[in-house]
């Protein structure tokens, strides 16, 4: 028989085990502890600041920053993830970023927590900077601020006699904009308000979503009084602003038209018309929509019509910033001039830039012919077909490795802060355009001549010479490439490589197949027929899509062969489409065919 104290000890040792268990679960499984909103419209002019901010916390205090987009790239909904290294994806620090109108920030439990207080902090204080406001605690359980229970706008209207509950109107103007009307009965209003005939509540929110439950309301009713119509907005973070606008407005409108009068502004507060709290109300609209305008003309009609308002100082500021970042850069001493370039195979230079620093390195591919299309027979599609030949008459110059973040913020951002751990991988999530744009600065910059490659000089450049369908042979081999299958012993990976990563073509070429996809110059056609035979960019077929090569680390091996092509629509971005540039060679004083 087990004595009494066995028994004890045996509960006592399993209560260990499950304690340890639970411990080692929570450290793997952080749970949200803490949570920050800021609940009002929310300018998406501000969602590139949001993420410099991520980026220069992320750098101060060591972390790893991720930034997760929708695939429509729509930068209402984009969350950034502060993560303790670059391979713990799934278990961030804190999460933050613009949801839709609601800046919200994040905390979750983490064994080190104490140590991560200076980056909450220092994440906290920058966006309330940023939105000028603060942002509020978050009661989990309900996911709303803990606020007042007064609405944050009010309008009144008084009435000579209590009136008649809202009609079919109420539900006609719900059905315009798309959300949900709900009337409380009569009966009941009746009785919490004595007896009192002709009272009315009802209340409008998203579709399917009870006011307690959700993030806006707005409310129509003359409880308690009857003789005062209140229209109210309880919340504002259940619809982008400007549909809320118009839903508020619209409401406003078919009330005054169905009672014959008009609303006042009154102050949440008291609940009683105030003309000071409207003229403060009506600026600080003003100044959110002109500072979401982004525009130094905007901001500028904002002073005129309030130059001695509470709004103004920070006016003030943000148009001489944007003032300063308007101003063009004063001239730099010319660089160095170019160099000639000898047109041999895998010869690398830079240009100089005329601020004196270098361009990406530069690979020289040699003029020659090859057959382009699938002339390995392996993995053939319709689109690569039929195969041809290709005259390349003259040697022109690949960047050796796809443009990086660091090359590509140089034009873009130059004023902002880069991710050091962002640095050297490869800039993708850009449309085609702004591929072009960064070839077209490199043309300014150096008095060189910069473009994207067709996709003939792609793909001469990605042969190096020969047939087989990868440069190193007809199969995928083993760490050859960073592909969604090429090698099954690593992790499949959620965003590019560092640039190089993987062994040079013969002609010095880094990641000609896989890690990130590449833009080319060419409008996108179903196959080959009737390309040009001097390996020209295709002016011809459907050019709101542009041909991408290479394939990336999210495609098959069969996408990443040298003559795998697909067609992209140029005007989106793409995670893993990124590109290399191509320099014309002017002054080739020698070369060799390959």
């Amino acid at each position: 028989m087990v004595s009494r104290r066995a028994k004890w000890t045996a509960a006592a040792a399993g209560a260990v085990v499950l304690a340890a268990a639970l411990l080692l679960w929570t450290s793997r499984h952080r749970q949200r502890i803490l949570e920050w909103q800021y609940q009002a419209p929310f300018p998406i002019a501000l969602v590139r600041e949001v993420e410099d901010l991520a980026r220069s916390a992320a750098s101060n205090h060591g972390v790893h920053l991720h930034v997760r987009r929708p695939w429509n790239d729509d930068l209402e909904d984009v969350s950034l993830w502060l993560l303790p290294n670059e391979d713990d994806k799934h278990l961030p620090i804190m999460a933050f970023g613009p949801d839709g109108a609601i800046l919200w920030v994040s905390v979750f439990g983490h064994s080190d927590a104490e140590n991560f207080d200076p980056l909450v902090r220092e994440v906290k204080s920058g966006l309330e900077k940023l939105v000028d406001a603060p942002l509020c605690r978050v009661d989990l359980v309900r996911w709303t601020c803990a606020r007042p229970s007064e609405p944050l706008l009010l309008y009144l209207m008084g009435l000579d006699n209590p009136a008649e509950k809202p009609g079919q109107w109420i539900y006609d103007l719900a059905e315009r904009h798309g959300v949900r009307a709900v009337q409380t009965s009569s009966r009941r209003l009746k009785r919490r308000a004595g007896g009192v005939e002709g009272l009315f509540e009802a209340h409008l929110y998203p579709n399917g979503i009870a006011h307690d439950e959700g993030r806006f309301s707005l409310r129509l009713t003359n409880v308690p009084s009857g003789d005062v119509v209140r229209l109210s907005v309880l919340d504002r973070g259940g619809m982008r602003p400007d549909d809320l606008d118009r839903l508020i407005q619209d409401a406003k409108a078919t009330v005054e038209g169905v009672y014959g009068r008009t609303f006042c502004r009154a102050d949440p507060a008291a609940a009683a018309c105030d003309a000071e709290h409207a003229e403060r109300e009506r600026e600080r609209e003003a100044w959110l929509r002109a500072r979401a305008a982004g525009a130094p003309a905007a901001i500028e009609a904002f002073l005129a019509a309030h130059a001695d308002g509470p709004q103004a100082e920070a006016a003030r500021e943000r148009l001489a910033l944007l003032r300063r970042l308007a101003a063009p850069p004063p001239p730099a001493p010319r660089a160095p001039a170019n160099r000639w370039i000898g047109g041999r195979a895998g010869e690398t230079f830079a240009d100089w830039l005329d601020d004196g620093s270098r361009g990406p390195q530069m690979t020289v591919v040699p003029g020659g012919v090859f057959r382009m299309g699938c002339a390995s027979g392996v993995g053939c599609g319709l689109e690569e077909l039929p195969v041809h030949e290709v005259r390349v008459a003259q040697p022109f110059a690949l960047s050796a490795r796809e443009v990086t973040h660091a090359e590509y913020f140089r034009f873009a951002r130059p004023e902002k802060r880069l991710d050091p751990s962002w640095a050297t991988r490869a800039a993708t999530h850009l449309t085609w355009a702004e591929a072009a744009a960064y070839a077209a600065w490199l043309s300014d910059r150096t008095g060189e001549p910069y473009r994207l490659p067709s996709e003939a000089e792609w793909e001469r450049a990605a042969r190096a010479g020969g047939g087989t369908a990868y440069h190193w042979g007809d199969g995928v081999g083993v760490l050859k490439a960073r592909c969604a299958g090429c090698d099954r012993a690593r992790p499949h990976r959620t965003y590019p490589e560092h640039v190089g990563s993987h062994p040079p073509n013969a002609w010095g070429l880094f990641d000609m197949h896989g890690n990130a996809a590449e833009w080319t110059a060419d409008c996108w056609h179903p196959n080959h027929l009737g390309a040009p035979p001097d390996g020209a960019a295709r002016a011809d077929g459907d050019c709101s899509r542009r041909v991408v090569r290479g394939g990336s680390y999210d495609t098959p091996p069969r996408a990443i062969r040298s003559a795998a092509r697909v067609g992209r629509q140029a005007d989106e971005r793409y995670l893993d489409v990124g590109f290399r540039v191509l320099r014309e060679l002017r002054n080739v004083d020698a070369w060799r065919g390959g």
